[in-house]
């Protein structure tokens, strides 16, 4: 009995930290999908707008989104980890930066990031537009639709954020939610 007493806690901890890190990895394994499936969704949706507005339809700021949309697409191939149609953050703002790095804003458990990245200066990628969930469309500097969806030549980067929200209370003595992001780029197609 005392050597049982003495096992018990260490195989107690082992089994509900299997539990949270399997719920953790699995959440993981969501947003990786999430991320990649917006991104070739975003990648064969050509903006059908002129100007600074694209036509209503691949696009959706509605919670959930709407069907056909490319949030949808994010949304339906996050699986367990439930993500939300709500703007990430990168370094504390909703204009999104190239490269992984967006955060969950504080209160939210999810979040997605949609952006479109001018290639033909042959330097750094230029951030021509974003899709913001508040908003919808905006475009940066002079760039048009015409000039920022570009086929075969600029880039689209979907991130998804997630934060997991741990089952037992293990990891939570070494931290409250543990963040997952992910972040797929493609070059836009015809």
């Amino acid at each position: 009995m005392v050597e049982f007493a003495l096992v018990a806690p260490a195989c107690i901890l082992t089994a509900l930290a299997i539990i949270d890190f399997a719920g953790y990895f699995g959440a993981q394994l969501s947003v990786e999908q999430a991320s990649q499936a917006g991104a070739r969704y975003a990648a064969v949706q050509a903006c059908s707008g002129s100007g600074t507005s694209c036509a209503v339809g691949a696009w959706s700021t509605a919670t959930p989104p709407a069907a056909g949309s490319i949030e949808a697409v994010i949304v339906d191939a996050s699986g367990d980890a439930q993500v939300q149609n709500q703007n990430c953050l990168s370094s504390g703002s909703a204009v999104p930066s190239f490269g992984p790095g967006a955060t969950v804003p504080t209160g939210d458990t999810s979040c997605i990031s949609i952006s479109y990245w001018d290639t033909t200066a042959r330097s750094a990628p230029t951030l021509c537009a974003y899709y913001n969930a508040s908003t919808g469309w905006v475009f940066e500097g002079t760039y048009t639709a015409t000039t920022c969806v570009v086929a075969n030549t600029n880039l689209v980067q979907v991130t998804v954020g997630y934060r997991y929200q741990p089952t037992t209370p293990l990891p939570a003595t070494f931290t409250s939610a543990l963040a997952i992001n992910a972040t797929t780029d493609l070059i836009m197609e015809n």
